[in-house]
């Protein structure tokens, strides 16, 4: 069993960007948004390369009305995924 983070209890302990991605969906289910995107940053910090994180985001922000970063979170997440691809595709 994790120790839940005492400074966001939606983040658990030690980090699993597994839990965690489950964790920012329900918060989005909940409209709990804030908290989502605060957990989605967390996972893209782990993980810069999350294309899940960065599409999370993307929408998070699209529902908050934050466009311009909605965008770049968007943008990010389809580079990421060229990126894999190109790599699947010369391995």
């Amino acid at each position: 069993m994790h120790d839940r983070n005492t400074a966001n209890p939606w983040l658990p302990t030690p980090p699993s960007p597994t839990l965690s991605t489950a964790s920012a969906r329900a918060l989005q289910d909940l409209n709990r948004l804030d908290e989502a995107i605060e957990v989605s940053n967390r996972i893209s910090e782990l993980d810069p390369d999350d294309v899940l994180a960065h599409t999370s985001l993307s929408i998070l922000y699209q529902k908050k009305g934050m466009v311009p970063e909605a965008e770049a979170e968007g943008n990010k997440a389809r580079v990421l995924g060229w990126k894999q691809q190109l790599k699947k595709g010369s391995g």
